[in-house]
């Protein structure tokens, strides 16, 4: 999505479903705890995301289009980043599933 045209309307139903996407996992990770029942440091970006996406998808409906452009480049490389570090390493349960 982020190679193809942009403002058309595939770019906006992709974008639409994207937005639903990124809310209902984030919303849905609130469920999954620590091997004590509480909460991770990763669920700072779970916070993080139900903060920007809606910023992401309302600078998009204003047509602040460098807000949007920036803030999804920042979401998708967070995203890849800052979730990986923080999901992969040896000893959690993702890790360990693909790396063992």
């Amino acid at each position: 999505m982020l190679l193809r045209k942009r403002g058309d309307r595939p770019h906006r139903a992709l974008g639409t479903i994207w937005v639903v996407a990124m809310l209902a996992t984030a919303l849905a990770s609130f469920g999954i705890r620590t091997s004590t029942g509480g909460f991770g440091i990763i669920h700072l970006l779970s916070i993080f995301t139900l903060v920007q996406v809606p910023i992401i998808w309302w600078s998009a409906r204003a047509h602040n289009l460098a807000r949007h452009r920036t803030s999804v480049r920042g979401m998708v490389a967070g995203a890849l980043l800052i979730a990986g570090v923080f999901t992969f390493p040896f000893g959690r349960m993702l890790g360990t599933w693909l790396f063992a």
